[in-house]
């Protein structure tokens, strides 16, 4: 899942930077705010973390890509698929460093150039990846 998600959402961080209306930036940082919260609460952020990377889907103004996240649905989240998945089989200091790895996309969108968090979105993306694959290891 997350192999196909690489190019695809950072593809569309890209295109966000450079499509997006000033609203869908509003929402998109608005994402980023809902995990902080939920985090400082300790609740479970995956919903919140999908919302985040649908923000980005929809600022690329190509239903295609929101078309995309929501086929692949909260499955998209990868720590959704394993057993402690839960926030307390997790420290907040995972969701913090996936926050701030959020608001650097977020950043870079807002600055504009496409490039920059095409960057951003492909390191988040691999680094979920990694992260998953450290996450399943502890669990089995």
């Amino acid at each position: 899942m997350m192999e196909l998600r690489i190019p695809v959402e950072a593809e569309a961080a890209a295109l966000a930077a450079t499509r997006r209306s000033p609203a869908q930036e509003v929402v998109v940082f608005e994402a980023i705010d809902a995990l902080d919260e939920a985090i400082a609460g300790g609740q479970d952020t995956a919903k919140l973390d999908l919302a985040f990377h649908m923000a980005i889907a929809r600022a690329t103004n190509n239903p295609r890509f929101e078309l995309c996240l929501e086929a692949l649905g909260i499955g998209a989240i990868p720590r959704v698929g394993v057993s402690s998945h839960d926030h307390g089989g997790r420290s907040s200091s995972y969701d913090k460093q996936l926050n701030s790895e959020h608001r650097e996309i977020a950043n870079a969108i807002a600055a504009g150039d496409g490039a920059v968090p095409r960057s951003w979105m492909r390191k988040h993306m691999e680094s979920g990846l990694q992260r998953y694959r450290d996450l399943r290891a502890s669990t089995e």
